[in-house]
């Protein structure tokens, strides 16, 4: 349950890529008519939303579930304050997600909520002999800045730009990213140009990486 888009097909696409059965709200209301025709066994719950925020939805969903079938329900939200922690679990949460997401919390607070386990596929062995094996720069040589530089400038930037890149890196959405690029200043060419270049050489995670933190 998700009202912006791009948050939500990254769900989406993450949990069917393993197999996972999924069905999506934009709003609590939509969450409730859902819930009622389905009964899924885990909801992801974004908590501020229009017509109905995720506070209330689970409010209903707890409230008209038995507790025996109740779903288990955890909330997606970007703040970490210990008022909004308590008021989210006092709506009927089990747990909290903070934004933005990272797989491997994502898949353990699945395991540890609804006891699913997972197969993990040995990457597999290259077959090219030692000497050969060139070790992949750090980034594409159109991004040659420090760290540094990227840090100093992702500062400027305001936290849901940061937020919103991070996504659509995530999905691999490079019209979304080359969009959120052109807001960058003048002042902050630099980085600019490192993450075109890494849109370019399709570094999806080098560009997380570098926004990691912020």
């Amino acid at each position: 349950v998700e009202d912006q888009p791009e948050n939500r097909l990254f769900l989406v696409q993450l949990l069917e890529s393993v197999g996972f059965e999924v069905q999506q709200a934009t709003n609590g209301q939509e969450a409730i008519a859902q819930f009622q025709q389905w009964h899924p066994d885990l909801i992801w719950m974004d908590m501020r939303m229009p017509v109905l925020d995720g506070y209330e939805a689970t409010r209903q969903i707890r409230t008209s579930s038995a507790p025996a079938t109740a779903p288990k329900i955890i909330a997606l939200t970007a703040s970490a304050f210990e008022d909004e922690r308590a008021a989210i679990l006092t709506a009927g949460c089990d747990d909290l997600f903070f934004k933005p997401a990272t797989e491997a919390v994502l898949f353990e607070k699945m395991s540890q909520h609804i006891g699913v386990r997972y197969l993990y596929e040995e990457p597999a062995e290259r077959s090219e002999p030692q000497h050969q094996r060139v070790p992949s720069s750090p980034l594409p040589a159109a991004a040659a800045v420090t760290a540094a530089t990227v840090k100093t400038a992702l500062q400027a930037m305001p936290p849901d730009w940061i937020e919103r890149l991070q996504w659509a890196a995530r999905v691999a959405d490079e019209d979304q990213i080359l969009q959120l690029l052109e807001q960058i200043p003048p002042s902050q060419a630099p980085l600019a140009q490192t993450f075109k270049a890494l849109v370019d050489d399709f570094q999806f995670a080098k560009l997380l990486e570098l926004t990691a933190g912020y």
